[in-house]
């Protein structure tokens, strides 16, 4: 096992400490653990040939809830968010706002 020197802050190292004693670890043992955590959250590649969906299969269905419908119609709500946005803009600078959205 190879030996590394680092420099941490004050709240780092009572941070280990804490952890070191609430788990009866050495603190090696918990920067040991805290690095692999790391390496593997950080350091995962993907292949070329992986879809995105295998890279994004563990997340999904991971959410329930709210309506069933919401992609549905997504580009014509978008337009309208745009048009009430801009319209909101328009009536703060003064300027008419009298054309209408028409939504297809």
């Amino acid at each position: 096992m190879s030996t590394i020197s680092i420099r941490l802050d004050a709240e780092t190292t009572a941070s280990i400490d804490r952890l070191a004693r609430e788990q009866g670890k050495s603190k090696s043992e918990i920067v040991r653990e805290a690095l692999r955590q790391y390496a593997k959250r950080n350091g995962k590649r993907f292949h070329k040939d992986e879809t995105l969906y295998d890279r994004i299969k563990d997340v999904v269905g991971s959410c329930s809830g709210g309506p069933s419908d919401l992609s549905v119609d997504t580009g014509r709500k978008y337009a309208e968010m745009l048009w009430e946005d801009r319209r909101a803009k328009l009536a703060r600078e003064g300027r008419p706002t009298n054309r209408t959205h028409r939504s297809k």
